[in-house]
């Protein structure tokens, strides 16, 4: 019998919080045909950032066994040891979807690595996972690269900056795709400053400095929202300069707080080889997003302290 495996680049190597078993595919399968699928379990594929996310993988297994799939092929990259949590609980939720909770996992998961308080690791999760859910499932910061919908801070100047929630034709959410709300932004941000806190109180280097990853882009995206509410028509009221200028000293030092914390990130990875610098690209994107933010800032007449 022929086994049919669904790949899409766009639509499983993502990490957004949409279902990604098709209905046309789960008919083939209620019809009797073998189907496996090829997603992601790292953050974004091609972009080497932190991503513990015990929540994402619950969901994309459940939805799997659910939908009687027969097959998994889990790309983790670069390497295992850049995602291992994701790829221990894709092979923990593939296995037995209806087991351990993330919390429960993220438990066992901590004991097994001999945590000091695998409670408060199980903490860290909840507060940090969703966050960066949120982030890397609108592919922010990745999405810079693609042509559409375009850089942010070119759309920023443009007034072409979409809505949260928006979603170019279902496809690409950059930069805000998977936050809905301001609500929504804000608790991100701040669970994302509870998390740095738990993580430090872990005092696991790997771990503190995931959670700067993250707290860095979610600080970004809000200073972008506010950002998109004072430039209009490619241009910042007098009035509005002061504050303007402090939301975009808040996104380029997101960004840099970002950057340092990725390669302090890689370095403090198991078994790292001390030659091997993977991060560094992604580093370089973020400063030429800062560089590119600080250009827009003087053009519109807003001084960055």
């Amino acid at each position: 019998s022929v086994k049919i495996w669904y790949y899409h680049s766009l639509f499983t190597y993502n990490t957004s919080h949409a279902p990604m078993i098709r209905p046309y595919l789960v008919d083939a399968i209620n019809k009797g045909r073998w189907l496996g699928v090829c997603p992601s379990v790292c953050a974004i594929v091609g972009y080497w950032v932190p991503f513990t996310g015990p929540q994402f993988i619950h969901q994309r297994m459940n939805e799997f066994v659910d939908k009687k799939l027969s097959g998994l092929l889990g790309y983790a990259v670069p390497r295992i040891s850049h995602c291992a949590f994701n790829t221990e609980a894709a092979a923990e939720w593939s296995w037995n979807a209806k087991g351990r909770s993330p919390r429960e996992f993220a438990l066992s998961w901590a004991v097994r690595q001999g945590l000091k308080d695998p409670e408060k690791f199980a903490d860290w999760t909840e507060a940090n996972g969703p966050v960066a859910w949120d982030m890397y499932g609108s592919e922010y910061p990745s999405g810079e690269r693609r042509k559409v919908p375009g850089k942010a801070a070119e759309m920023l100047k443009e007034g072409k900056l979409p809505e949260l929630g928006s979603a170019l034709w279902d496809v690409y959410r950059y930069p805000w795709g998977e936050i809905r709300n301001a609500e929504q932004l804000d608790r991100d941000v701040a669970q994302a400053q509870r998390a740095v806190e738990l993580a430090r109180e872990l005092g696991e280097p790997m771990f503190v400095q995931e959670s700067l990853v993250t707290q860095g882009f979610i600080k970004t995206l809000k200073a972008l929202w506010q950002l998109k509410a004072l430039v209009r028509s490619g241009r910042v009221d007098e009035a509005d300069r002061p504050a303007a200028g402090r939301y975009f000293r808040m996104y380029i030092d997101g960004l840099t707080q970002a950057a340092a914390a990725l390669t302090a990130w890689e370095a403090s990875l198991p078994a790292q080889p001390a030659h091997e610098h993977l991060t560094k690209e992604p580093v370089k994107l973020l400063e030429e997003m800062a560089d590119q933010m600080r250009s827009v800032a003087a053009e519109l007449g807003c001084e960055v302290k």
